[in-house]
């Protein structure tokens, strides 16, 4: 038998992709359950306008996953969101009723008021994870969970980057359920996040020859749920290693969060640039694991693709990312990444002379495995103003030094 929450879910508007989700949750003895998911959309005058279906999996300890579909409304109108799931595939007696739910769908003109376009929203930043699982202080990663669900109203949070090494043992599945419950809290209230791939996530990081193996990666953080979990429009730029590019639009201004993984290889580099060149109408933010280090260089505490090492130092260089991703896309503007253990910044000029932030935060190496700390980044198009804060709600600190708090002008519409 399974069973379901509902996510709590935004309204709809016509003509923009709105996504149906479910969590699933398995309620028989069975190790492995396999599910498809049906949903459909019926109109108000009962007619069906939509049907879609997914397939799932729950295996193990892992009882829990979160589904869903894409549906783009024709037209406004009174709506009906269904869900069932079938988990015998010899009969089809085991049919779950999962969701069934009224939505109305505004027009589109409705959608963006002009004071909407001008107020400040937030993208919250997460840093490593991975030593909060294994010192048993998973408790302080929840409640920055908690913390974003409870203030996503209040700061108008549009989404949430978790800056990579979700787990501190590539193929330790104890702390892959561990990161997924954190994630979930996310998943369960309708906030959108992306997750990054750091050298702790998968296999052979450090390698130039061997393919690196995503298997835990892959079955915890794949980009179907990614893509499927969030409002967002995402989409895939390679075929593994967490490479997506996910468009986010607030009032008149439309952003492009690219997600690259941990020292990438050189074609990786290229099909990112490319991605970046083909929607250059787009004001970009790009997130990877690692390339600033704390000391403001661009180098990382280890190597592997396109981190080099550089002669007669323990350092590896992170430069040809900006030389071949960052400097050359004018669109370009904010840059933001983990790995490094503490927080700093620094600004250089691109290629079109604007000027690119470029923020790192870990706190790994905290005895608590991190603080709970997390990076608040408000932006206020009616001021122009980007602003940085680092902030721990475990403990309710908000550190002041400049690396934690700080500002930066950048033209909005």
């Amino acid at each position: 038998m399974l069973t379901s929450t509902s996510s709590e879910l935004k309204e709809p508007t016509e003509a923009q992709k709105f996504v149906i989700l479910t969590t699933i949750t398995q309620t028989c003895s069975k190790q492995e359950q396999l599910f498809v998911v049906i949903f459909e959309v019926r109109n108000s005058d009962g007619v069906t306008e939509y049907i879609g279906w997914e397939n799932g999996v729950l295996e193990g300890l892992a009882n829990k996953t979160q589904i869903g579909v894409s549906w783009v409304p024709a037209h406004a109108d009174n709506y009906e969101l269904r869900a069932f799931a079938i988990s015998n595939f010899q009969s089809l007696e085991i049919l779950s009723p999962l969701v069934k739910k009224a939505v109305n769908v505004n027009t589109a003109g409705n959608n963006v008021t002009d004071s909407d376009a001008h107020e400040p929203f937030t993208i919250v930043l997460i840093p490593d994870t991975q030593n909060y699982w294994p010192s048993g202080n998973e408790e302080i990663a929840y409640n920055q969970s908690r913390w974003i669900v409870s203030n996503k109203n209040t700061l108008n949070i549009k989404v949430v980057i978790h800056l990579g090494d979700i787990v501190n043992t590539w193929n330790n599945q104890k702390q892959w359920i561990k990161a997924d419950k954190m994630m979930k809290i996310l998943d369960d209230n309708g906030i959108p996040y992306i997750a990054l791939a750091g050298n702790h996530d998968f296999d052979n990081p450090y390698s130039n020859t061997q393919s690196r193996d995503y298997t835990y990666f892959g079955k915890y953080f794949p980009d179907t749920r990614i893509i499927s979990n969030q409002t967002l429009e995402t989409k895939t730029i390679t075929a593994d290693g967490g490479n997506t590019y996910t468009f986010l639009t607030v009032g008149k201004n439309k952003f492009l969060i690219v997600s690259m993984e941990y020292c990438p290889s050189q074609n990786v580099i290229q099909e990112v640039s490319q991605a970046i060149k083909q929607n250059a109408d787009k004001r970009v933010i790009l997130a990877t694991h690692a390339f600033l280090r704390s000391d403001r260089s661009w180098t990382s505490v280890s190597g592997g693709g396109v981190c080099t090492r550089i002669p007669g130092t323990d350092d590896y260089s992170t430069k040809d990312i900006w030389d071949s991703v960052i400097y050359p896309n004018p669109n370009v503007f904010l840059v933001v990444s983990g790995h490094s253990s503490g927080e700093n910044k620094r600004i250089d000029n691109n290629t079109a002379g604007n000027p690119v932030e470029q923020v790192v935060i870990d706190y790994q190496s905290k005895n608590s495995g991190g603080d709970g700390m997390l990076k608040i980044i408000t932006f206020d198009p009616e001021k122009d103003k980007i602003y940085f804060q680092t902030y721990s709600p475990w403990f309710n600190s908000y550190p002041n030094e400049t690396k934690s708090k700080f500002t930066f002008d950048y033209d909005m519409d």
